[in-house]
């Protein structure tokens, strides 16, 4: 079974606080390439892929050539420079934004993979032949975050949702 990722009206992991929801969903299994339609064999994900980030040296260039192309829609939150596109369905697929270069100078990709315990994962990261390139920290509204290289030197993220609160968590059916 895999999860769906929907991103909640928000900015992104790079640039505030998402709010993902990831419940499960029926999905393909593909041996390789890319998915195929919906069935009833796929396994569950202990990880998955729930958001990518396009840094562009022109976001408004990047953006109408990706709406021309496939028909997304982009939205930038208020006080963000990222513009979130709902690329998923309900047979698949990820969420993702692009903004303009700040710092960097070439444009680059990061896909987000969504873990249980960021500090536990970026020791791994570490142990096993990759770089952690900012240690795990907190963003805007409570989830934590980690971009890292693996050992080829492709940068990748982590993101931790933010654990809810108990007077957060929905009471138990009795």
């Amino acid at each position: 079974m895999q999860r769906a990722r929907s991103v909640e009206t928000g900015p992104a992991p790079c640039h505030g606080a998402p709010r993902f929801s990831c419940a499960p969903t029926r999905g393909p299994r593909a041996t390789s390439g890319p998915p195929a339609v919906a069935d009833e064999k796929t396994e569950t994900t202990a990880n998955p892929v729930v958001f990518w980030e396009l840094a562009s040296h022109d976001a408004e260039k990047s953006i109408a050539f990706f709406e021309a192309i496939f028909d997304w829609e982009f939205n930038a939150p208020p006080d963000s420079p990222l513009s979130v596109a709902r690329t998923s369905t309900e047979q698949g697929g990820v969420n993702g934004g692009i903004f303009t270069l700040g710092k960097a100078k070439l444009p680059f990709l990061t896909v987000y993979v969504l873990v249980d315990d960021i500090v536990g994962k970026a020791e791994l990261v570490k142990e096993n032949g990759g770089l952690v390139i900012e240690e795990p920290h907190e963003i805007p509204g409570g989830s934590w975050i980690c971009l890292f290289n693996d050992p080829s030197g492709a940068t990748f993220a982590m993101l931790e949702q933010k654990k809810a609160s108990p007077d957060e968590e929905e009471p138990e059916a009795q």
